[in-house]
Formats: C-alpha cells, sequence, structure tokens
C-alpha cells in the first residue's frame, strides 16, 4: 500500500478549494478559481514548509490591500478552534498555517505587533505549527531592544 505524502494530505486541490471557499464566504471579491489555481499551480513541486510558505505568498495577493481588513478576512474565515481540554496528542488542522506565516509575514510593524500577535495566537488555536513564531521572537527582540532571546515560549503564544 502506497502511503501519500503529509504534505500531499495536507495542502492539495481538494484543501486550497476548501480554504478558497471559506475565505470567498467572508470576502466575496476573494477570486476563487483563480486563488486555487495559482496555488495548485505550484504544488507539486514545494515540500510542506514550502507550501506553507507559497499559499501565504498568495494569500496576501488575494486578500484585501490594508493589513488590518486582510487579518479580519482570515480571522472570520477560521473554523472552530481545537478543544484546548482534549489531551489526545492530536496537532489540529494544519491547513491554516499559511495564515499565521501571513500575519507573520507583514504584521511586524511597530503600529501592527500587538494586534497580529492577538490575531496569530487566534490562528495557533486550530494546529500546534511554530514555524512562524521565530519572526514573533525577533520582532519582539527588535521593538524591546533585547538581545537576549532566551526565555521565549513558542507555547506561549497559544
Amino acid at each position: 500500500m502506497t502511503q501519500v505524502p503529509l504534505k500531499d494530505q495536507l495542502y492539495n486541490r481538494d484543501s486550497v478549494r476548501a480554504l478558497a471557499g471559506r475565505l470567498h464566504s467572508v470576502d466575496p471579491q476573494l477570486r476563487r478559481d483563480v486563488f486555487v489555481e495559482e496555488v495548485t499551480g505550484r504544488l507539486g513541486e514545494l515540500q510542506l514548509k514550502e507550501r506553507i510558505t507559497w499559499i501565504a505568498e498568495v494569500l496576501e495577493r488575494h486578500l484585501p490591500n490594508q493589513y488590518r481588513d486582510a487579518v479580519e478576512v482570515l480571522l472570520r474565515s477560521l473554523p472552530t478552534p481545537c478543544d484546548p481540554t482534549l489531551s489526545d496528542g492530536d496537532v489540529g488542522d494544519f491547513t491554516y498555517a499559511p495564515y499565521g506565516e501571513c500575519i507573520a509575514r507583514r504584521g511586524t510593524g511597530r503600529q501592527d505587533v500587538e494586534f497580529s500577535l492577538s490575531a496569530h495566537k487566534e490562528t495557533q488555536s486550530l494546529h500546534a505549527e511554530e514555524g512562524s513564531y521565530s519572526r514573533w521572537v525577533k520582532c519582539h527582540a527588535y521593538l524591546s531592544g533585547s538581545r537576549n532571546l532566551s526565555g521565549h515560549n513558542p507555547a506561549a503564544l497559544r
């Protein structure tokens, strides 16, 4: 029996189409079919983390230009978060990992950092993904003038 790679289980035409549908349901101006075609056109050549980054890049082009408006679309399109009281080891739905990446890519300016951290935390309630967390550690260090990054824990954003 051939096992389907995780990258293909998580990010494929069907999952991208479902993501586009959720986004379109809260932002009817988002062109679902164009988004799906643009994303899936490159999936075959990308590994898992590269797919997350690629989807975030495409999201940026399809979301409203104003950063906070774009984040509101992302947040309104999220499904119900995972139940934090469960301890079954489930890491959640990684389909939405590009949301956190998209927020981390655009939201580290001084005027947006608190808003962005709150939004990023909300996206992290769906899954245990720490890849985009490093941007927040660097952002915090820059804004606070701190060079000591020890003591920062990715779990603190959850």
